[in-house]
C-alpha cells in the first residue's frame, strides 16, 4: 500500500494541493493566512532585501552545475532584549513561554511537543554521553586513512 501524505502540506509543480509523495514539490505554508505572512517576511528579509534571489529562482541544491553561483543570501535581526523590560524579565518570560509550549499535551501520545533545535539540543547530549555513532564502513574507513596518514588516534590499537 503507497504511503499518502497526511494534511495540506505538500503541492504539485503546478502549486494544487498533493497528498501524493511522488509528486510532491514544494511546502504549502503552515498556519494559513499567518503562517503565509510570516514566511512573506522572511522571504522579503532574506532575499528581496538582502539583494538576493527569490523562491524557484534560486538553483537547485544537489542538481545545479558545481561552477554556478547560487545567489543566496541570509538576513540577521538583532535586537536588545532589554529594549522594553530588564533582560531578567526578558529571560523568565521566555522561559514561561517556552516552558508552555514544551508542557502541551501531544496530539499523539508517544511525542513530545518540542521548540526549535530541541531535536538538535538532545542529540548533542546524548553524543557528548555516547560519542557519535558510526556505521562499520564508515569506521572502518576512518581506520585505514589513520594507519596510511600515520595518524596516531582511537583507530590503532
Amino acid at each position: 500500500q503507497e504511503k499518502k501524505l497526511n494534511g495540506d502540506f505538500a503541492a504539485d509543480k503546478y502549486g494544487n494541493i498533493t497528498y501524493d509523495p511522488k509528486f510532491a514539490n514544494s511546502l504549502l505554508p503552515f498556519g494559513g493566512y499567518k503562517g503565509f505572512g510570516l514566511a512573506s517576511v522572511v522571504e522579503i528579509f532574506s532575499s528581496i532585501y538582502s539583494g538576493s534571489k527569490i523562491c524557484k529562482d534560486i538553483l537547485p541544491m544537489f542538481t545545479s552545475p558545481i561552477k554556478k553561483k547560487r545567489n543566496i543570501s541570509h538576513f540577521y535581526l538583532l535586537l536588545r532584549i532589554d529594549g522594553k523590560q530588564s533582560k531578567i524579565e526578558f529571560k523568565k518570560s521566555l522561559q514561561r513561554l517556552t516552558d508552555r509550549i514544551r508542557n502541551q499535551k501531544p496530539k499523539i501520545k508517544k511525542n513530545k511537543v518540542l521548540m526549535p533545535n530541541d531535536p538538535e539540543i538532545f542529540i548533542e547530549d546524548e553524543r557528548k554521553k555516547k560519542g557519535i555513532p558510526l556505521s562499520k564502513e564508515l569506521f572502518s574507513e576512518f581506520k585505514h586513512l589513520s594507519i596510511e596518514n600515520k595518524i596516531n588516534s582511537i583507530f590503532i590499537k
